[in-house]
């Protein structure tokens, strides 16, 4: 063994350097990071709302998109998701704007929740969610 040292020196190094990285854990930094899509509680926070607000829940269209029939204002909307989402590590609301929505012939306002949701360094998942406002 000791001969075979002596032969071949760069190869046992080259061996030793290679168990030394398999052994070695990788730097945090450098971890590949896993993106997360949209959580199934996700919608579940809609819903929720409604019940907070002592609203009753209309419907629940498909892709975040939702009606309640008594309104409610931009600030307590934006208050509950963030602090819904935040609770779970998860950064939110971009912009929440009001527009007119005609359904079934009929004007209503409604608010617009543009949210970004993003965890980590993920990439963001931009989800619209239709809430109903004053007059619906």
């Amino acid at each position: 063994m000791p001969q075979l040292f002596k032969t071949y020196p760069i190869l046992w190094s080259l061996a030793l350097v290679g168990l030394l990285t398999l052994w070695t854990p990788a730097p945090q930094g450098l971890a590949q990071t896993q993106v997360e899509e949209i959580p199934p509680w996700f919608s579940s926070l809609v819903p929720t709302f409604a019940e907070a607000q002592g609203t009753r829940f209309v419907d629940m269209r498909p892709q975040g998109v939702c009606s309640y029939d008594t309104p409610f204002s931009r600030e307590e909307v934006i208050a509950f998701y963030r602090d819904g989402l935040l609770a779970r590590g998860w950064e939110v609301i971009r912009e929440v704007e009001q527009y007119q929505q005609m359904t079934m012939g009929f004007s209503r306002d409604e608010y617009r929740v543009v949210v970004d949701v993003t965890k980590g360094v993920g990439q963001n998942t931009e989800v619209t969610v239709f809430l109903g406002g004053p007059g619906s």
